[in-house]
């Protein structure tokens, strides 16, 4: 715990990047935040509360969207985990051989992409079957450890670690085990079909750039039109809103994947931008943000079938588009104040947590929901995640990740003891 330690409260000088993206840190961290503050406020609507006739409408208020909206900071990790991929598969030499060579590689990326998610995922499993109910006592434990923890994941320990929960058990109407952890079952599935594009975008991509950004535009069109044609479709399919299915996300994977290739193309093209164009394309993205976050709230409010399907199923690409603009600019020196606050030494500890930054308490009673109880409680929901997520990570994410190395690279670590350049993982942390 030492060693990984001394790696995780180390920060880099933004001058030293690398392959790094160094905003990534903050961009993850700010959003992991948010959906710490959205999962404390669905267990205060879960949980009976002292003051129902309030909590109902401040449901249905505007200003509501500060809380409401977090949902969206989900396709924030979507986005950069698909960037992270292309940018780094289409700098490795695998990109360049036949299609042939890139198919027989992809088994040992699953088994790399398996390994590196699964060690922190099972302890989570473990803990949540056989040691949480020690620990929590109370009127509502039945109905929030139980029945939301237990007794799933018993019966569907095997849905768990194929990640293919969130729509099995979502199908069957069955809960998910560990609700939170949904988001795990799309990230690999969004993996395993990744080197269907990725192959032919490949060989296209030697041939001519242009034509690889027209297939991938048709890639995330295809991805925009999906899921509003399942929404319509199937309307007793997550009449919800809940969306832990990988297909809604895909457009936000696939926008990331279209930026990652971009700039991994122009890595070293120096891009000139005038002052007044920059600050203009800032407000323009800054306040596209602003727009689908009030916007999403307001459908929200109406709740209206088809206006919500297209309202989300839009939004999305919206605001992945603005997290380009963000990426790019930081990357080429345009950030100004954002890169160096997303980018700052905090940032980079709280980035490189996130993956096990995953946990929301329950509530053991009740209480008076007010927008003042919604924050002292989501601080103290942050605190204590920060501590477990250290706790996690040291202890089951990073021993994993230095282990897998050993095993995957160690013959090649051997034969080449110089010096090389530096790999970042999927969170966008160098290794």
């Amino acid at each position: 715990m030492y060693s990984n330690g001394k790696k995780l409260l180390k920060s880099t000088k933004y001058s030293k990047a690398g392959e790094q993206v160094f905003c990534f840190h903050g961009m993850k961290f700010i959003s992991m935040w948010w959906i710490i503050s959205g999962h404390g406020a669905i267990s205060m609507f879960l949980a009976p509360a002292l003051d129902y006739e309030f909590r109902s409408h401040w449901q249905t208020q505007r200003y509501a969207q500060y809380i409401a909206s977090a949902h969206i900071c989900v396709d924030t990790f979507f986005y950069i985990s698909g960037f992270l991929m292309a940018y780094l598969y289409f700098k490795q030499s695998i990109s360049r051989k036949s299609a042939t060579k890139q198919a027989g590689s992809v088994p040992m990326m699953i088994i790399h992409r398996y390994l590196r998610l699964t060690p922190a995922n099972a302890m989570c499993f473990l803990c949540s079957v056989f040691l949480f109910k020690y620990l929590q006592t109370g009127p509502f434990f039945s109905f929030g450890i139980h029945d939301g923890l237990i007794r799933p994941c018993k019966k569907y320990w095997w849905t768990y670690f194929l990640y293919i929960q969130n729509y099995y058990n979502f199908h069957y109407g069955e809960s998910l085990c560990i609700p939170t952890t949904w988001y795990l079952s799309a990230d690999f599935q969004l993996f395993l079909i990744t080197p269907l594009v990725f192959i032919p975008i490949s060989l296209i991509y030697r041939r001519s750039f242009a034509k690889t950004m027209a297939a991938l535009a048709g890639v995330n069109l295809i991805c925009l039109v999906t899921p509003i044609f399942i929404k319509l479709q199937w309307r007793d399919y997550d009449v919800d809103f809940q969306e832990y299915d990988f297909h809604s996300k895909l457009i936000s994977y696939f926008i990331g994947v279209m930026t990652g290739i971009y700039m991994r193309h122009h890595k070293n093209k120096k891009v000139t931008i005038n002052r007044m164009v920059n600050l203009t394309i800032w407000f323009l993205a800054l306040g596209n943000m602003l727009a689908v976050i009030f916007y999403r709230q307001d459908i929200q409010i109406k709740n209206e079938y088809v206006a919500r399907s297209l309202c989300y199923s839009f939004t999305r690409p919206m605001w992945c588009i603005s997290l380009a603009w963000i990426t790019y600019a930081c990357v080429n020196g345009y950030g100004g104040v954002v890169n160096w606050f997303l980018s700052s030494p905090f940032m980079q500890i709280g980035g490189k947590l996130t993956y096990s930054l995953h946990y929301a308490l329950g509530i053991r009673t009740r209480i008076d929901f007010t927008d003042w109880n919604l924050f002292y409680t989501n601080c103290g929901h942050f605190i204590v995640s920060m501590m477990v997520a250290t706790f996690w990570s040291l202890s089951y994410e990073s021993p994993m990740i230095t282990l897998e190395r050993l095993i995957f690279n160690g013959s090649k670590a051997e034969s080449k003891p110089k010096s090389k350049p530096s790999k970042v993982d999927q969170n966008g942390s160098k290794e």
